[in-house]
């Protein structure tokens, strides 16, 4: 699950230093085009620590 967090975090990351958006080709998301910003505060603001929560709450 580690790597998982690990991998959404990377792609978030880059859409928001290079201003795109994360395409969730994968299907994990609810939405396949995701603003990295707000994907981004989702997880920060969660105030969740767990690497499984935290994933589950961006695919939420």
């Amino acid at each position: 699950m580690l790597d998982e967090l690990l991998s959404l975090v990377v792609v978030m990351a880059a859409g928001v230093v290079h201003g795109g958006e994360v395409v969730d080709e994968s299907g994990r998301l609810g939405q396949r085009v995701n603003e990295s910003g707000e994907l981004m505060l989702k997880l920060l603001r969660s105030g969740e620590r767990e690497p499984v929560r935290l994933v589950e709450c961006v695919k939420s």
